[in-house]
């Protein structure tokens, strides 16, 4: 990130301390110290503080606060002060932030860039021809024009006219958008893990735009998936082009219920209710441009058990899943199939989100994401947990996937995504 734009992001953090400053009483100023005191700073120091100024300062040097990452503050504001109107400064301010950082063509700042991303394998320019014309140019730019191998030049027209074929049939290729909800993060051990290996993939290996959000209620929920809404439909235009994104993925790592994903006041929202921020008459920017959505939590209570590989009996692969999408090129991945838990370990993070990004980074230069996901679902299904009084052959884990998406889909570092029709 460069100078400028770090300059502009700490420019509007401060406006939000000078804000809240300005705008709480003494007696508020009281109650949010005592509050603050129980996020871990010390009473003695917090006595001797006269300004909100100072207290927020301290919660910053403590990590509390940071620049972008406002969780503890909105939560003593809207949930102990009950002082909505000032955590909507809050939100009003990370808008503007969003703004600087997309148009800086960075990601969240206090997420650390990865080092030594694997760079992407394309054709030469001469490559893309689907002619004769393309062979003879690329092996003249060798010098190899007489010594070549007829078979090998044979090979080079082949390649030639299925990458034009591809490209025939290809979304529009571009920046991708990826948004990051991570709720229940000290409840939930191994998810910092999940978080880490999902932006590996898609910001440090693709280059996408992300938004990274944690510790959400309902509203803050809402009022994220509203904002990104509305950088999907109308792009960024702080003095500079506006991004027209070319896809779409939303990660959920949260609890869950047979109903939905729950936030951290524990209101259940629906998958519907997600989708429908982002469906083409929501963003028509977006019509016909993939939407990915990948879902790790619960769906249910029960333990999915496993059965011997000899065994008669099957099960019926096809789970009813009330939260089916109604529009095209959309995808939800789920982490595991109706009414059954989702697992995950301490170390490693969740089954899951382990297995897809491993893949995901194994074979994305290759494979379509249909393919790369019947892979992890292949892997997942060989995870078992430690098996107990109550079943000896530990418990499984199958995932599944609801798509509507029209073409095969192929990720890209370069520009984004690209996918192809059959």
């Amino acid at each position: 990130m460069d100078a400028t734009t770090k300059e502009k992001l700490k420019k509007l953090h401060r406006r939000i301390f000078d804000r809240l400053d300005r705008d709480m009483t003494p007696n508020e100023v009281a109650h949010f110290k005592s509050h603050a005191r129980a996020l871990g700073l010390r009473a003695g120091e917090l006595a001797r503080m006269d300004t909100l100024l100072q207290v927020l300062d301290a919660m910053e040097a403590a990590g509390k606060v940071r620049v972008g990452d406002y969780s503890d503050l909105k939560h003593i504001l809207a949930d102990e002060m009950e002082r909505p109107q000032l955590m909507q400064c809050i939100q009003e301010i990370e808008s503007e932030m969003l703004d600087v950082r997309l148009c800086a063509g960075n990601n969240e700042p206090w997420v650390p860039t990865a080092r030594g991303a694997k760079e992407s394998r394309v054709l030469p320019p001469a490559l893309q021809k689907s002619t004769a014309e393309g062979t003879a140019k690329y092996c003249e730019a060798l010098g190899t024009q007489d010594i070549i191998p007829a078979a090998l030049k044979q090979e080079i027209d082949t390649l030639c006219r299925t990458q034009t074929t591809q490209q025939a049939h290809c979304y529009n290729e571009g920046k991708g958008f990826f948004l990051l909800i991570n709720n229940f993060t000290q409840s939930r051990k191994g998810t910092q893990v999940d978080e880490d290996n999902l932006l590996r993939f898609f910001r440090d290996t693709l280059s996408y735009d992300c938004l990274i959000k944690s510790d959400l209620n309902h509203e803050e929920l809402h009022a994220v998936l509203a904002l990104v809404q509305n950088h999907l439909h109308s792009g960024t235009s702080l003095g500079k082009e506006r991004t027209s994104y070319a896809s779409f993925v939303l990660a959920v790592l949260s609890h869950g219920t047979e109903k939905g994903i729950k936030t951290i006041d524990e209101v259940v929202t629906t998958i519907d209710e997600i989708l429908s921020y982002f469906k083409a008459d929501s963003i028509r920017s977006m019509i016909g441009r993939p939407k990915i959505l990948i879902i790790q939590a619960c769906r249910g209570r029960e333990d999915q058990l496993g059965i011997e590989a000899d065994s008669e009996v099957q099960e019926d692969a096809e789970k009813v899943v009330p939260s089916t999408p109604v529009d095209a090129d959309t995808l939800i991945a789920y982490s595991t199939t109706q009414s059954y838990r989702s697992w995950r370990r301490h170390e490693t993070g969740s089954w899951f989100i382990h297995h897809l990004v491993q893949i995901l980074l194994n074979y994305y230069e290759h494979e379509h994401l249909l393919d790369m996901l019947t892979m992890v679902n292949c892997q997942v299904a060989q995870e078992q947990t430690a098996g107990s009084h109550l079943n000896r052959s530990g418990i499984k884990q199958m995932p599944c996937q609801v798509s509507t998406l029209t073409k095969k889909l192929y990720f890209t570092r370069l520009s984004g995504i690209k996918s192809v029709s059959d």
